[in-house]
């Protein structure tokens, strides 16, 4: 598969978190003002507002993880295996990857 057939295959490796951020990602001051404390209770924001965007930001974070993994596997399975039983490491794996595209691209010329 030639990189641009990877890039038009319709997946999406890259971070889609921003389109799952939800109310609480763009504060405006009204939406600020519902999640706090009284003015004289020192302004802080509501701990369980806190606590929900904690568990977002956290769940984003977890699927922008996996989306990540995910790419790296699937980076592995266009690059030729060297024998052992282990798999790359992400920075082997992008090592290969520069590698074989530069053999790639000489065996073209």
């Amino acid at each position: 598969m030639h990189c641009l057939e990877v890039m038009q295959d319709g997946a999406d490796y890259g971070d889609d978190a921003s389109a799952d951020y939800g109310d609480d990602a763009i504060a405006s001051p009204d939406s600020d003002a519902a999640g706090s404390h009284a003015a004289g209770d020192g302004g802080g924001v509501n701990t369980v507002v806190q606590r929900r965007r904690r568990l977002a930001a956290n769940a984003r974070e977890r699927r922008r993880m996996l989306n990540l993994n995910t790419a790296f596997d699937r980076l592995r399975t266009h690059l030729p295996s060297l024998g052992s039983d282990r798999q790359l490491s992400k920075y082997e794996t992008l090592q290969m990857a520069q590698t074989y595209i530069t053999a790639l691209v000489d065996l073209l010329d």
